[in-house]
């Protein structure tokens, strides 16, 4: 493993270490049992739900273009990716790791652009909702770099969905990497990049998918609003809608740790001090993650039933004991 990759794990675990020395273990246990029992299984359920839409979405847009993948084969490579993106020291390890099991299956081209525009497509909705907590908050309008760190993100998104369906836009880069890159790289991003433009004729399945991921990212954080109620006796759905998807936001841009593991966490408890919430009340809605965490363990189901299957079709590093 590389030092880039340890320093990434390190970076993680040091938040954890930070929250732990901050908070009073017999009030951290005392909300714990007074906390509603049913936090738990909701973010279970949720979490399972967010990986099925995920894999869900992902397959309406491979399918479209008459694929014969299967949908159970699919969902066991979305699960068996998930498994992954625990321990792999980038956000995007999930994708990649799917990825390359079906693209033995199914065209790389189909696979890698369908994966592209659930990106995008993600990205633009967690805009669409972290840009609520700018509009509600005037504190937050206040902030200079908050806001410069907004107009970003706003041109990058419009950049990439308009290079994701716009030859004319694409068509200088094209010409500066023919430079650049050599003619075996060039086809490959060629192929994947006509993939792209395949799914400007089907309006309707990417209005499914953008649709989806909506109700995913809704369905997620109405979860974490119910799971805060349980913990706190209080509902604070506006402050939830408006910084959780700017925390996302930043794990995904900013992927100093594997899968913004101890980054998010770092944000959240930050964020909860600022609401004027107990750092023992942060502590435990932070913990919730580990339920992410164990549910994302799933993965290794799959990833044994498979396992001899996918020796053969790939190099692929199989977690030993």
């Amino acid at each position: 493993m590389k030092k880039e990759n340890y320093l990434k794990y390190i970076i993680a675990i040091i938040p954890f270490i930070w929250i732990i020395v901050k908070i009073e273990p017999d009030k951290f246990i005392h909300i714990v049992n007074n906390s509603s029992w049913w936090t738990v299984p909701l973010i279970a359920v949720t979490t399972c739900i967010t990986i099925f839409i995920q894999g869900f979405r992902w397959w309406i847009l491979i399918y479209v273009k008459h694929s014969n993948i299967k949908f159970y084969r699919a969902m066991s490579f979305q699960f068996i990716g998930t498994f992954y993106s625990i321990m792999l020291p980038t956000s995007f390890s999930q994708d990649i790791v799917r990825n390359l099991l079906i693209s033995k299956e199914e065209n790389f081209d189909t696979v890698w652009a369908s994966t592209w525009i659930c990106r995008v497509f993600g990205l633009m909705s967690l805009f669409v909702m972290s840009s609520y907590g700018l509009i509600q908050y005037e504190q937050l309008r206040t902030l200079n770099c908050l806001s410069i760190i907004f107009a970003c993100l706003a041109l990058m998104i419009i950049f990439l969905f308009l290079i994701s369906f716009s030859k004319t836009i694409t068509y200088p880069f094209r010409i500066l990497f023919e430079k650049l890159l050599p003619e075996k790289a060039i086809h490959i991003i060629t192929q994947i990049r006509n993939s792209i433009y395949f799914y400007k004729r089907k309006k309707k399945y990417l209005l499914i998918v953008f649709l989806f991921t909506l109700v995913m990212n809704i369905s997620t954080f109405g979860a974490f609003t119910f799971a805060l109620y349980g913990i706190t006796g209080e509902f604070h759905v506006k402050e939830i809608f408006s910084f959780l998807p700017v925390i996302d936001l930043i794990c995904i841009i900013v992927p100093i740790t594997p899968n913004g593991i101890g980054l998010r966490e770092f944000l959240l408890f930050n964020l909860f001090q600022k609401l004027n919430f107990s750092e023992e009340q942060a502590a435990v809605f932070i913990s919730l993650n580990l339920v992410i965490i164990i549910c994302r363990l799933l993965g290794c189901f799959p990833l044994i039933w498979m396992n001899n299957d996918i020796s053969k079709k790939m190099v692929l590093p199989i977690p030993r004991k």
